[in-house]
C-alpha cells in the first residue's frame, strides 16, 4: 500500500530532513506546507495518511493547526515533530488531537524507527 504524507514545517531544511526519511520508508506521495494554515488547506486537498506537524511556525502554529485538523482527520494520523521538549507542550499537542510526538532533533535512525513504529 502506497502511503501519503503531509510535512508542515516553516524550515525548508527540516522539511527536507523529514521527507528524506519518509522516502526511505517508502512514502509514495509527500506534500509540503510552510505553516499551519497552509497545512490545513493542503490537508483538505490531499487527505494524507499521515501529517507531520511542527509546533513553532508563523501564521498558524502547530498546536492551533492540530486542533483544527483533529476534527477533520478521519483515519489520518497526526504526528507532531519538533525540537520542543517541554512536557506541558507535548501534553497539549496530544490532548488537542495529535496521535504522537517525535523530537526531530534526535538521531535520524531513531526518528525513522519512531515513524515506522507509528505506522
Amino acid at each position: 500500500m502506497a502511503l501519503s504524507a503531509l510535512v508542515v514545517d516553516d524550515s525548508e531544511i527540516a522539511r527536507m530532513y523529514i521527507m528524506d526519511i519518509l522516502q526511505r520508508i517508502g512514502f509514495a506521495e509527500i506534500t509540503e506546507a510552510e505553516n499551519g494554515a497552509d497545512g490545513i488547506e493542503k490537508f483538505k486537498q490531499t487527505s494524507p495518511d499521515v501529517v507531520f506537524l511542527d509546533i513553532e511556525m508563523p501564521v498558524m502554529d502547530g498546536l492551533s493547526a492540530v486542533r483544527k485538523l483533529s476534527g477533520m482527520k478521519g483515519t489520518s494520523k497526526i504526528v507532531m515533530m519538533s525540537s520542543v521538549d517541554r512536557t506541558g507542550v507535548i501534553d497539549d499537542c496530544l490532548l488537542a488531537g495529535a496521535d504522537d510526538y517525535i523530537r526531530k532533533d534526535l538521531d535520524e535512525d531513531v526518528v525513522e524507527k519512531r515513524i515506522r513504529d507509528i505506522l
